[in-house]
């Protein structure tokens, strides 16, 4: 997922992305195709303006991609008689971005292959080839995937990374703000889960906590009953009416929401919400569940780290394969939680045999559409769900176990008077100036150094082309989830 402009660095290959000022593409000038040697400067001069959005480029920029495109137009013959073939010169540039795709895409085979010895060209995705090797690496032997009922329910303990901002409200701050950033967060936590459950979900009769606790693994529906402290970023959640998740420790919230936990997950709100100053404790009934007891399949941890040292190996090398690692490590849990696919669609070429497709398949029958071109029908039916398979449970204890390296930093900082403005899944804004007391204290808990650059570690993440030295953000706003704003 980059843009084509850096594929000659990430891959490694001599083929690069050209330049083309894309105002110059009018009706006019392709008709009229010679232009003059003035008007592609106008032209290069709006298209690296428009590139630079934020600052004003310097004239060398201008005069480098204004030099470029003339020695190109030289070499590809699109200079004629003091005009410019502006037809002529798209048509190689276009032959050059498919030149670099497509080497591009044999080096990432090529790479793939020299990593974990596999075939690029047998996948769709690269989450799909991702699970494979873990397969390949034998984290999954005896990992059984669930379907129907059972997945139904262990997916609803699925929740994505928490990104909103303090209390839900609207943040403007100034000052020195750093941006902290987690260290590859569901690697991270790939590998502090160590590996996956062994063996087949068991219904909970007992529904005790005591039961449960000491399992190697759980997935239950509980109704909570007390909360007894509030976080400015709550670890409980549910959905809304418009199925938008909403983080909130009111307990009214929950009247008449269940909320759906794995162990990490309820661990964490036994353990994050216990008031030290009151007698009162985090309180809730279980109402149903799955439990594990077979043990784990500890093959993920070693896998995971290979990954990670490599990649690290790698960059600091300058070797562009470090890409694929990060790839990898990034995408290995993704296809664990893929949703079933309820219906599927055929297009079918005249009204009779669209007519036998539905009678053949009227119990799965959705809707019809006929389009308005070569007479055809777009026929839409259901596909049953109970062949659909998934390793959920395994998925949702990636992500409730990044939830967890989140949370022991965002707590602390919270008791310990720290004001985090804002999260998004796997960083956090907060003033540069309490950064040592929250790294200090979390090294009295926890006995493990936060700041740094290996797996479960924290770093601040600022970066820019034009600023050097140390960079903050001195004036931070956040409207809400996926919406701020840093001066840096």
């Amino acid at each position: 997922p980059t843009k084509l402009s850096k594929f000659k660095d990430m891959f490694g290959i001599e083929t690069e992305k050209e330049f083309i000022p894309y105002n110059l593409l009018t009706r006019t000038n392709i008709k009229k195709r010679f232009i003059s040697f003035s008007k592609v400067k106008e032209g290069v001069i709006k298209q690296t303006k428009s590139n630079c959005i934020g600052y004003n480029p310097p004239k060398s920029m201008i005069d480098s991609n204004y030099n470029l495109m003339m020695d190109n137009g030289k070499k590809w013959g699109c200079i004629q008689n003091n005009k410019f073939d502006i037809v002529e010169y798209c048509d190689k540039y276009c032959y050059y971005d498919c030149k670099v795709l497509k080497e591009g895409y044999e080096k990432f085979c090529e790479m793939i292959d020299e990593v974990c010895e596999m075939d690029a060209d047998a996948y769709m995705t690269i989450a799909q080839l991702a699970d494979d090797y873990l397969k390949k690496e034998k984290c999954y032997t005896g990992v059984y995937m669930v379907n129907g009922v059972v997945r139904e329910f262990i997916q609803l303990c699925m929740v994505g990374g928490r990104t909103m901002c303090a209390e839900n409200k609207k943040q403007y701050e100034t000052g020195s703000i750093d941006d902290y950033d987690a260290c590859s967060l569901y690697p991270s936590a790939m590998e502090r889960l160590g590996g996956f459950l062994l063996g087949v979900p068991k219904v909970i009769q007992n529904k005790s906590y005591d039961f449960i606790k000491d399992k190697d693994g759980y997935f239950v529906e509980i109704k909570i009953k007390q909360i007894p402290k509030h976080y400015r970023f709550p670890l409980i959640s549910y959905k809304n009416g418009e199925g938008v998740r909403i983080f909130s420790d009111k307990v009214e919230d929950y009247n008449n929401n269940s909320v759906y936990v794995d162990k990490a997950s309820l661990e964490d709100l036994i353990k994050f919400y216990e008031d030290n100053n009151s007698p009162r404790d985090f309180k809730f009934d279980i109402i149903k569940g799955y439990y594990y007891d077979e043990g784990r399949n500890m093959k993920l941890k070693p896998v995971i780290q290979h990954l990670y040292n490599t990649r690290l190996e790698m960059k600091a090398l300058g070797n562009p394969i470090q890409n694929i690692y990060k790839l990898l490590m990034n995408s290995s849990y993704g296809k664990s939680l893929l949703k079933p696919i309820d219906n599927e669609i055929h297009y079918i070429y005249t009204k009779e045999k669209a007519d036998k497709f539905i009678v053949n398949n009227y119990t799965r029958h959705i809707e019809t559409d006929e389009l308005t071109f070569n007479n055809m029908w777009r026929v839409k039916v259901s596909k049953p769900i109970i062949d659909h398979f998934n390793n959920a449970h395994c998925g949702v204890e990636v992500l409730s176990m990044s939830k967890r390296i989140m949370n022991e930093v965002m707590c602390l900082a919270e008791d310990i008077g720290i004001k985090i403005f804002y999260q998004d899944t796997d960083s956090m804004h907060l003033p540069t100036e309490d950064v040592p007391k929250l790294e200090n204290k979390f090294k009295e808990i926890y006995n493990r150094d936060l700041n740094g650059k290996n797996m479960g570690q924290f770093h601040t993440d600022f970066d820019s082309k034009i600023l050097k030295g140390e960079i903050y953000s001195k004036c931070f706003i956040a409207l809400g989830k996926k919406c701020y704003l840093d001066v840096l």
